[in-house]
């Protein structure tokens, strides 16, 4: 008995080291993710510890992968995002940025931002200072902010504070560019002001000269005459500035929803165009001119273009001398359907040439609401180029004359 009970605690230390080597040596195997295979005869707690270990291992590996593939899903989300955002934590350190913001800031695809601090990657102070305003509030907090530079575009800026599930706080900015809602904005109260003021003169001129009527100047049949002949000439002006009006109204929706394109005969489309402009230019000796050839055949819409063609023409009646001449060129070119119309009038200042087809834009104010123009003419001309998916342009010098070019997929 005094010799056993040291044999069986050697015993009992021996199998105990074994169990603890064969388990490290198992552990050890399923650390290098080697297919473990136990022996039938193998120890319980070896088998238990192997299975659970392959669950877990298992478990990880699905959701690693998933938490993979929602980092991949929200890499794709945020680089085909058109607005910039970027995420910054409580340190002002950046977390991710996506392209467009990358973009914005000038900051290389490649180089590596992320733990980089915010100013350091998007060097405007205004920005850092709304960044900064959101930190403090933690409130979501909209701002408007004008970027200079080479980008030069209004910035509408979202803030939003954030804590993520491992209680990381932090400010996701997300960047959008506002500039075209600010300009078509801007040309709204333009569009507004001018109509306005085209408006208010004939109808002041109306009013004026009807309240004179009615004082007395009735008894005086040839004051009268000359007043309501003043007041019809007014009237007139102000129902072709709405026909204008309207018309670029309808063209501007023919835009948006495609207008009707058929196959037509341009020649016969081009002399309807200007048969009310030769009227006018038979009483002042103008020659007007086609050149088109008689099978040409394009794909527009008739009456739009048809419209076009006469204001340009019109136009060139109107500021051409007497007895001058009015060319309109028609053909194809490099798949293009081309119209002109020169004339040898005046010509127009090359520094009026990007405003020239603006709303009520005029070169020479006076000289034209003495001719009866609206103001609008070019402007219709522009949106029904448009219209055919093509451009509008012109080639002016000041004594030399003016062309202008119709081009549209014909």
């Amino acid at each position: 008995m005094i010799w056993a009970i040291p044999l069986l605690l050697l015993a009992g230390l021996g199998i105990a080291l074994w169990r603890r080597r064969s388990q490290q040596a198992l552990l050890r195997a399923m650390q290098r993710n080697e297919r473990v295979r136990l022996p039938a005869a193998a120890h319980p707690g070896d088998l238990a510890v192997a299975q659970a270990y392959h669950r877990l291992r298992s478990r990880a590996r699905e959701e690693l992968k998933t938490i993979d593939s929602q980092r991949n899903e929200l890499r794709a989300l945020l680089s085909g995002m058109t607005d910039a955002v970027i995420a910054v934590d409580r340190a002002e350190r950046v977390l991710t940025i996506n392209a467009a913001c990358r973009k914005l800031f000038e900051c290389p695809l490649g180089e590596n931002v992320v733990g980089r601090a915010f100013l350091e990657v998007c060097r405007n102070p205004h920005l850092h200072q709304i960044l900064r305003e959101t930190l403090r509030s933690d409130l979501p907090i909209v701002r408007d902010m004008h970027l200079t530079g080479q980008m030069n575009c209004h910035l509408q800026i979202s803030g939003t504070p954030y804590e993520s599930p491992a209680h990381r706080k932090g400010v996701v900015l997300v960047m959008r560019d506002v500039s075209r809602v600010r300009r078509l904005e801007e040309h709204r109260r333009e569009f507004v002001a001018n109509v306005s003021h085209e408006l208010i003169t004939p109808i002041t001129s109306v009013k004026g000269y009807a309240e004179t009527l009615l004082e007395g100047a009735l008894e005086d049949p040839e004051t009268s005459r000359r007043f309501v002949k003043v007041i019809l000439d007014q009237s007139n002006r102000l129902t072709a500035l709405v026909e204008d009006l309207l018309q670029l109204s309808r063209i501007e929706q023919s835009e948006e929803e495609d207008a009707n394109f058929e196959i037509n005969a341009l020649r016969p489309l081009l002399a309807e165009a200007l048969e009310l402009a030769r009227q006018a230019a038979e009483e002042r000796a103008i020659d007007i001119q086609i050149d088109c050839p008689k099978d040409l055949l394009v794909r527009c819409n008739s009456g739009m273009l048809e419209l076009a063609v006469r204001n340009l023409a019109e136009n060139a009646v109107k500021y051409s001398q007497e007895g001058a001449r009015v060319e309109v060129a028609a053909g194809m070119d490099n798949g293009l359907a081309q119209i002109q119309v020169k004339d040898n009038g005046p010509g127009i200042a090359s520094q009026h040439h990007e405003r020239l087809f603006e709303r009520f834009f005029r070169v020479e104010k006076s000289r034209s609401k003495a001719l009866g123009g609206t103001g609008l003419g070019l402007a219709i001309v522009k949106h029904i180029a448009q219209a055919h998916r093509g451009t509008v342009r012109v080639d002016s010098a000041v004594g030399i004359g003016t062309t202008f070019t119709i081009e549209w997929p014909g």
